[in-house]
């Protein structure tokens, strides 16, 4: 009974943005950011069903490199909202792949940065993530959250695979880019690499590495947040 009248409200609201005002770019920006403070504290039974009704509606619009430069950040947080690595994994890679569309370089680093480190955080997926991870810093012409997040996934993939002098490295790096492109403590949003978030990442590293790991970027990179 819910799954049919789930379709018809997506059929519903899908025909109606068709048939009403079109969204701007600005607009599809805000709803993407919107979406970073509403995870924060809503969990994902809630936004899975907001993000496939927009992003059903962004599907019928896009039409230009700008337009696919949008749907990136929507696809990344509706994989981090899906159960599984593999599904999850289907909706990170049509991430990366809209962002190749779209033309943008920091868009393209940034969605396989958060692809790479979504599945090295936990542990699976470890050899597709060391490769968007690897991409991405290759792609790098900047500092960037992409490329933070593309550095802590490798440092992650190395300390799952016992690699500790690969995740020594990966860490260095880490904290260097946080020093140059990481968010301040008052940025709330899944998007943002506060430095509080280098606490898990510490404590995911120890544990795979059996003790010992290296500092992160939260214990290089005093008074960075704000």
């Amino acid at each position: 009974t819910v799954a049919p009248l789930a379709t018809a409200e997506l059929l519903l609201k899908g025909f109606a943005a068709a048939l009403g005002e079109r969204p701007s770019l600005d607009d599809w920006q805000e709803r993407g950011e919107a979406y970073g403070l509403d995870y924060m504290t809503a969990g994902a039974a809630e936004l899975q069903p907001r993000l496939a009704s927009d992003l059903l509606v962004l599907q019928q619009q896009i039409d230009g490199p700008d337009r696919w430069a949008a749907a990136p950040r929507l696809l990344a947080l509706y994989a981090k909202t899906t159960p599984g690595v593999r599904e999850s994994g289907r909706w990170y890679n049509l991430a990366v792949v809209a962002a190749d569309r779209s033309w943008d370089l920091d868009v393209r680093v940034w969605a396989r940065g958060r692809a790479a480190l979504a599945m090295a955080y936990e542990g699976k997926g470890l050899t597709t993530a060391g490769t968007l991870a690897g991409q991405a810093v290759a792609l790098s012409g900047r500092p960037s959250l992409g490329q933070l997040n593309a550095l802590v996934a490798l440092a992650h993939v190395a300390a799952c695979r016992g690699d500790r002098a690969g995740a020594d490295d990966a860490v260095v790096l880490a904290e260097r880019e946080f020093c140059r492109a990481g968010s301040g403590d008052h940025e709330v949003s899944d998007y943002a690499v506060p430095e509080w978030r280098g606490r898990p990442v510490s404590s995911l590293l120890l544990s795979a590495l059996g003790g010992g790991a290296p500092g992160v970027w939260a214990a290089g990179a005093g008074g960075r947040g704000g």
